[in-house]
């Protein structure tokens, strides 16, 4: 009875295993989800082996105590002699009924026979009931919980097909001309299109970081979207060279846009610099292709700085050329309007922002310099500029 109420003490250490180091460790580098799997598992072998204990000495001492032919041993088929039977065997016989208790199975073979017995087994049944409605909950919530995002991609895509299905039906056997401006082929490229999108890491990371975006610092968050963005941010030369205090102001205006393949993109209607991040594109009618890191649209903004205007009103004419979508096609974009309220408010970045699109714009000049007299007089050209480095303009 001692060693019984020694174990109602547990609880106690369970209290101080919660408060430990470690324990808040593995709460905060772990998922949620598998954390609690993890102690549904450890409780539900604490209390199966303490019923199993329970059951085994309750046993043991009305053997003691002369109702030997009465006990749940002597009623089970065959029947046990608690003199021949070890402990090993006693323990495992009891812990087949603890787990067929608390899993609701209850076979039947081992069944109680004194008042004792049918007393302690009203209330292990009761905890085992207890316990395996407990996992049940246990698990079909953390399952959820792991789950959650792929449900609700579940759900945009059937919001999806129930949009469609104004413009298409769902077998697809409408002609582009009966279906208005979406045909059978947009429809599946649409679909396509968001399937992609829901799956892509740069959606994930950006539904993570909305979901906790309300309780971040203003520091914590800068640095947050400087980690998803740094990399990409400098493959524009305006921010190739800027410091890392600089790049986290910068990353904090950052979009991320998604389009999906023969989509025609019109980077003067954007009004932003657009950094392509995935997938490939084509100017037109030059045909230039745009793969990850090409920049557009800083030459509009460095014209206007260059102007010194608030406000952008003639774009650059590489800028107006529109851009077609060839595969699933992600930018990360940065507005013109946020960019320059933080040239405002940083007069450094503003100086350093005009050096740059200096630079930009000479290089621009002299690249149309060397355009225009390979095209006027290549013989010329070839001798004039062979191997003082002009060619290199093609890089920036």
């Amino acid at each position: 009875m001692l060693s019984l109420l020694r174990m109602l003490r547990l609880g106690r250490l369970f209290r101080k295993i919660r408060q430990s180091k470690n324990y808040l460790k593995l709460e905060r580098d772990y998922n949620s989800s598998v954390v609690v799997l993890i102690q549904l598992f450890i409780f539900s072998t604490l209390i199966i082996h303490w019923m199993a204990c329970i059951w085994v000495w309750i046993g043991i001492e009305e053997n003691a105590f002369g109702y030997n032919e009465l006990t749940w041993l002597s009623r089970m088929d065959p029947p046990r002699d608690i003199d021949t039977t070890t402990s090993g065997e006693l323990y495992l016989i009891s812990l087949y009924w603890s787990v067929t208790t608390v899993t609701t199975i209850g076979y039947g073979d081992i069944t109680p026979g004194t008042i004792p017995e049918f007393a302690a087994a009203l209330i292990l049944e009761f905890l085992g009931a207890f316990v395996f409605t407990y996992a049940i909950g246990t698990v079909s919530g953390a399952i959820s919980v792991m789950e959650q995002n792929r449900i609700a991609r579940r759900e945009k895509l059937d919001s999806l097909n129930s949009a469609l299905k104004f413009t298409a039906t769902d077998k697809f056997d409408r002609s582009e001309e009966s279906t208005g401006d979406l045909g059978k082929y947009d429809v599946r490229r649409y679909r396509a299109f968001t399937h992609r999108l829901l799956l892509s890491r740069e959606y994930k990371k950006r539904k993570a970081f909305e979901a906790i975006d309300d309780v971040l610092s203003p520091g914590l968050r800068n640095s947050l979207l400087f980690s998803y963005y740094h990399q990409t941010l400098k493959c524009a030369r305006l921010f190739k060279t800027l410091s890392k205090d600089e790049l986290k102001q910068v990353a904090a205006i950052c979009r991320l846009m998604s389009f999906p393949d023969r989509e025609i993109i019109a980077p003067h209607h954007l009004n932003c610099i657009g950094i392509v991040q995935r997938g490939v594109g084509s100017r037109c009618p030059s045909k230039r292709i745009l793969a990850p890191g090409s920049v557009f649209g800083q030459d509009t903004f460095a014209l206007s700085l260059m102007r010194g205007r608030g406000d952008i009103e003639t774009h650059a004419e590489e800028d107006c050329r529109e851009i077609k979508v060839m595969t699933f096609f992600q930018v990360l974009t940065i507005d013109y309007a946020a960019l320059k309220e933080l040239c405002d408010r940083n007069p450094s970045l503003h100086a350093h922002f005009r050096y740059v699109a200096l630079r930009l714009m000479l290089v621009r000049w002299a690249r149309s310099i060397v355009l225009r007299e390979k095209k006027y007089a290549p013989l010329k050209t070839k001798s004039l500029f062979k191997g003082n480095g002009l060619g290199s303009v093609n890089n920036y």
